[in-house]
């Protein structure tokens, strides 16, 4: 229990919580208090003391301190999309050039007119197999007459039951 003089908080015994106390003091010494109350013998109450953890501005834990910022979560999100762009670019660039020279060692080494392999080559000199020609007959047949095809397997030439 603590109590209050002269704007001062001084400790007294828990015993004393709730009760009317007699309180001596000398004028010239007026941090010590002489404590008294029916049925108990007078003490002398101290100065409450405040240690660094009950002090009324507590310093903020380091964890907890303003700083100065380093940098920014956007700027770092940025600065690590620029480095993937840049990583996709050189890859995209390596890529195209083994393709060139994959390109340049098939049509050296095959003796080809041009690059294989790729999306544009003319409809006259694509391979038509028999397979093939029977199903562009079948699709053939169903656009004349307005009719639904549905392809679900390449059929076999020689099983054409299949």
């Amino acid at each position: 229990m603590r109590i209050s003089f002269r704007g001062k908080k001084f400790e007294t015994r828990p015993a004393l919580i709730g009760c009317t106390v007699g309180i001596a003091y000398d004028p010239m010494v007026p941090e010590i208090l002489t404590v008294s109350y029916h049925g108990m013998e007078p003490f002398t109450a101290r100065p409450l003391k405040i240690g660094a953890f009950c002090d009324k501005n507590p310093s903020l834990p380091v964890a907890m301190q303003p700083k100065e910022t380093e940098s920014s979560r956007l700027l770092n999100a940025l600065e690590k999309k620029q480095v993937q762009s840049m990583q996709r670019r050189q890859m995209r660039s390596r890529l195209a050039a083994t393709e060139r020279m994959v390109g340049i060692m098939y049509r050296s080494f095959f003796e080809m007119e041009r690059m294989p392999f790729v999306r544009d080559v003319p409809i006259q000199e694509l391979y038509e197999s028999p397979a093939m020609s029977e199903a562009l007959g079948r699709l053939a047949y169903a656009a004349d007459r307005q009719l639904f095809a549905v392809i679900t397997q390449m059929p076999d030439v020689e099983n054409p039951h299949s």
